[in-house]
């Protein structure tokens, strides 16, 4: 699309006419994320509300259909949990620079699996861990009631070390798997735990089945704690919960998927941002779908 196309399109989206309007929206959503910059420049240079208005509406739309497309492409292999986050902080910042955000992880591993000697033991091997993020990086975790969409975008993160439970949760298990330590979530009510893998469970065959396949659990959402198995299903029965094995069952990245988009829906609903409310409420039910159409 020329540009005197364009301008002449920019110039009909404050026309009476609803039809001519919807028309010109269509033509100027198709040309993509190319004219994006064109777009913002013109909120710029226009003082008419109801052009602002529909101009930054079709930047939103534009932006969130090439956030929906990567994260389908992701969903195609949902194996990079990076890549996850990466894609989840383009709701708000759709020009991330993935390859800085993915530099920033490199270095942070590299100087954590510098320290992780041969001779620690698993606890050791994760107090190494949380010194580097809650002490060195000085990670801050922000409890649920002051949790805003910032604390789970990754560029934000890297800016201000300050992140929800979920987030930290998932960050945990990148750095973790980059450095070669074995944790996997756990699907435990009220909240976000990692499971230390006991590798041994899966090499002897004669392991009893009654045996937990982790040597502990950590909950990276109160700076890295340790847990026993006692100490879990304590708190578990403390809370009303029975101790049925699906809690204790590896989870996989769809799941993490899902529970940020639900946390992010309340979290937007909370600061009335409606229109991002919409937008993932019709991603979630679009996600479903498409997982539901999988299984088949």
């Amino acid at each position: 699309m020329d540009k005197e196309r364009v301008k002449a399109l920019l110039s009909l989206l404050d026309d009476p006419d609803e039809e001519i309007c919807q028309e010109v929206i269509t033509q100027l959503k198709s040309k993509g994320k190319e004219l994006v910059p064109t777009l913002k420049y013109a909120v710029n240079q226009t003082d008419n509300n109801l052009v602002i208005n529909r101009l930054q509406w079709i930047i939103n739309d534009i932006n969130f259909e090439s956030f929906t497309r990567d994260l389908f492409s992701w969903l195609e292999r949902p194996k990079d949990l990076l890549m996850l986050l990466i894609h989840i902080a383009k709701i708000d910042n759709p020009d991330i620079n993935s390859d800085e955000i993915i530099e920033k992880c490199d270095i942070l591993s590299r100087d954590i699996a510098e320290r992780l000697y041969e001779n620690l033991t698993a606890p050791e091997r994760i107090s190494i861990i949380n010194y580097f993020l809650f002490v060195k990086e000085g990670i801050e975790v922000i409890p649920w009631s002051r949790q805003e969409p910032a604390h789970f975008m990754i560029d934000q993160f890297f800016k201000h070390k300050k992140c929800s439970m979920l987030f930290i949760t998932i960050f945990y298990l990148i750095i973790s798997k980059k450095i070669g330590i074995a944790l996997y979530g756990i699907n435990i009510p009220e909240n976000n735990l990692l499971a230390f893998l006991n590798q041994t469970f899966f090499i002897d065959s004669t392991v009893k089945a009654t045996t937990t396949p982790a040597l502990f659990y950590i909950n990276p959402g109160n700076y890295g704690s340790i847990l026993g198995q006692t100490e879990l299903e304590n708190l578990l029965t403390g809370r009303g919960y029975k101790c049925i094995p699906s809690f204790f069952e590896p989870t996989n990245n769809i799941f993490y998927l899902k529970k940020l988009i639900a946390e992010l829906r309340y979290i937007y609903e909370v600061i009335n941002e409606t229109d991002k409310v919409a937008r993932i409420e019709h991603l979630s039910c679009t996600i479903a779908k498409y997982l539901k159409n999988i299984k088949k």
